[in-house]
């Protein structure tokens, strides 16, 4: 009997894996980076927090861009590249509305945390007093029953993560749009209502014709 229910819920979990590819992964790489936190000492924990919630937002945008080749994907994430640091890629997520600006709050106080225990030469743990309020200002949104700072940094991580996998399974590829050759009219006037009829054949259902989509064009301009 506990076979089957074992069956059953493998067949569930790669069910729900078809509909959402990566729930299953996802799911339980949420519970694994807890208990991965966990083990760290403060600095490491900030470090491999931080990581984390780097590469799941480059998942992110890596999901939302158009398909390119490896090396056209890598140029944009190297460190020169438009999105190559943490600051970066938060500031596109939230220009393309990818994540909440909760998140991108969250995950701009995260990197400032990491950088503070990475770059500090004394002694810092999520018990120092300028820490723990960064920890408090950290999703505040999330209420944490535990009191201990490093606690409640761990579970905010956590909180933020599973956001983020909503995220990712909200995104989808985009497509680059097709090449269309635009006449340059003679004037102004034309090119204005050249530019509206296309746009009106790209968003009428069913498609009208281009002659058609012209005389809406030049209907719509002459209203006041």
């Amino acid at each position: 009997m506990g076979n089957e229910t074992e069956m059953k819920d493998d067949d569930f979990e790669d069910a729900l894996d078809l509909l959402v590819p990566g729930t299953k992964g996802r799911a339980k790489r949420l519970f694994e980076i807890r208990s991965e936190l966990e083990k760290e000492s403060d600095r490491g924990c900030a470090l491999v927090a931080a990581a984390y919630l780097e590469n799941q937002i480059t998942e992110l945008l890596e999901g939302f861009f158009i398909q390119q080749s490896k090396k056209a994907s890598g140029s944009l994430f190297d460190f020169n590249g438009p999105v190559g640091t943490f600051s970066s890629k938060i500031k596109m997520c939230l220009a393309l509305g990818l994540i909440p600006k909760e998140i991108s709050s969250g995950l701009d106080l995260v990197r400032k945390i990491r950088n503070e225990f990475a770059h500090l030469h004394e002694p810092l743990s999520f018990d120092t007093e300028s820490m723990a309020r960064r920890v408090v200002a950290l999703l505040p949104e999330v209420s944490v029953e535990n009191t201990m700072a490093r606690e409640v940094f761990i579970s905010k991580i956590q909180s933020m993560a599973a956001t983020v996998h909503l995220c990712i399974s909200n995104t989808f590829s985009r497509s680059a749009p097709e090449y269309e050759s635009v006449p340059i009219k003679e004037n102004t006037e034309d090119q204005e209502i050249e530019i509206a009829a296309r746009r009106l054949i790209k968003c009428t259902a069913p498609e009208i014709t281009y002659e058609q989509a012209i005389d809406m064009a030049k209907r719509f301009r002459e209203i006041k």
